[in-house]
């Protein structure tokens, strides 16, 4: 037991129909690799989601946990009323990470019940086909690539340790910036970094090194919001072998959607 799965996924609020509508049917790929990533956790037991977003609330130079009583899944602030899901937080899971001494000065605790929908949208996707998960969302900080990898790394001992199936889920979109009418304008570095990135894991050897070794200037231009969370997620794989495989690549709107998983972990 412990980590038995991974995956890198979007949360355009377009995958959620009552949002997206005639737009969804276009993200059907992206649609295609939750399911695929649906049918790992199934096969994997998986009893805990670890997500980690980039739009909870963000601390400078901690991370920051969000651990209520109950999460709820609410899609208001996007024009959706109808869509709506309650989560059971691992609350004994959070208990051990508060309590950790590593990251005694490096976390910061809350307890906002409405998800953030870095968090809501995959969550939704996935607990719609499996509710009897539980759910434990974290934000990463503005600090480094490094710092953040460093952060991902303290939580691995904690999160290997568990006596649950855990499945680790890196929320985030790759760069805003690929077309005239993309939501961060136009860079020619946003095709360029997420180009890197998709031969970075597809090549996967040394993808953490790698990934920490893109050039700053490229990663300012590409306006993304996955970077961290994929970054924090590798620091909580260092210890364990896998095979990163790319499910699906969409850019349709503008934004470049990656889903990946992170499949056979073996402890090193």
């Amino acid at each position: 037991m412990s980590i038995v799965y991974s995956a890198l996924l979007p949360h355009s609020p377009l995958l959620i129909n009552p949002i997206g509508k005639d737009h969804t049917k276009i993200l059907a790929p992206t649609l295609e690799s939750y399911q695929k990533v649906i049918q790992q956790l199934k096969n994997r037991n998986v009893e805990t989601i670890f997500i980690i977003s980039p739009h909870g609330s963000k601390q400078t130079d901690k991370l920051s946990l969000n651990a209520p009583l109950q999460y709820e899944v609410s899609l208001a602030d996007f024009g959706d009323l109808s869509t709506r899901l309650e989560i059971e937080p691992d609350l004994p899971l959070a208990q051990k990470i508060k309590d950790n001494e590593n990251l005694k000065d490096k976390l910061h605790i809350n307890d906002q019940t409405i998800l953030d929908y870095g968090s809501s949208i995959p969550l939704y996707l996935i607990l719609s086909d499996l509710p009897g998960l539980k759910a434990l969302s974290l934000t990463y900080s503005d600090q480094s690539l490094d710092a953040n990898y460093e952060f991902g790394k303290d939580l691995s001992s904690i999160l290997k340790k568990s006596d649950k199936n855990i499945a680790i889920i890196a929320s985030g979109d790759m760069s805003h910036c690929l077309q005239k009418d993309s939501p961060g304008g136009y860079s020619p570095k946003g095709a360029k970094f997420d180009n890197q990135i998709k031969e970075i894991l597809a090549q996967g050897q040394d993808v953490d090194k790698k990934i920490l070794d893109i050039d700053n200037s490229i990663i300012k231009k590409a306006g993304e919001c996955g970077l961290r969370s994929l970054i924090v997620m590798l620091g909580i794989l260092n210890d364990y072998n896998y095979e990163p495989k790319i499910l699906s690549y969409q850019s349709d709107f503008g934004v470049g959607y990656l889903s990946a998983q992170f499949n056979n972990l073996e402890a090193k």
